[in-house]
């Protein structure tokens, strides 16, 4: 475990001094590549409706883009990045528990997809989707530039437009 922890600490440290908007720009790909793999493969594997989450469809287009493009990524980043990760952080530090960012980034993963709980497969998905932002936090947390609850939330916003966008256009074909 300490390998990986130093690892990952290693990883998240060598963005410090990149240019912020290629790292959003990086963050937003990457995120958009793991979300729309991991939704292909699961997919492929248990059909289409897996990731449907059916109250969503009981509202209007307006609605679902308001809760899932605006207010979803301002609640879950406050709540699972920042409050989680910064609580863990001083509750850590203070009781000397080695492994910080490792600990909070699995805490804050775990927590995170488990708030998703529509079924077992979206669960999973978002647990690997939270541990990447759990690392996008602890980079804009580094950076001497960047807001890291901001830049999640953007990061999230987008990811979650465009697969609105994506599924609104797949309704329509």
């Amino acid at each position: 475990m300490r390998r990986i922890s130093a690892k990952l600490e290693c990883f998240v440290f060598n963005f410090h001094n990149k240019n912020k908007y290629f790292l959003i720009s990086f963050m937003i790909l990457a995120d958009l590549v793991l979300t729309f793999s991991l939704s292909l493969v699961f997919s492929l594997l248990k059909g289409d409706e897996i990731f449907e989450i059916y109250f969503l469809r009981e509202q209007s287009l307006s609605t679902v883009f308001f809760s899932t493009v605006i207010l979803a990524p301002i609640i879950e980043t406050f709540t699972f990045q920042f409050l989680t990760t910064e609580s863990l952080i001083w509750i850590f530090r203070k009781m000397k528990i080695p492994h910080v960012m490792f600990f909070s980034i699995l805490i804050s993963g775990v927590a995170f997809g488990s708030s998703h709980g529509y079924n077992m497969n979206y669960v999973l998905v978002a647990i690997l989707i939270g541990l990447l932002y759990g690392v996008y936090y602890f980079i804009a947390r580094y950076h001497h530039r960047m807001n890291a609850f901001l830049t999640i939330c953007i990061v999230h916003s987008i990811s979650n437009l465009i697969g609105f966008d994506f599924d609104d256009w797949l309704g329509v074909l």
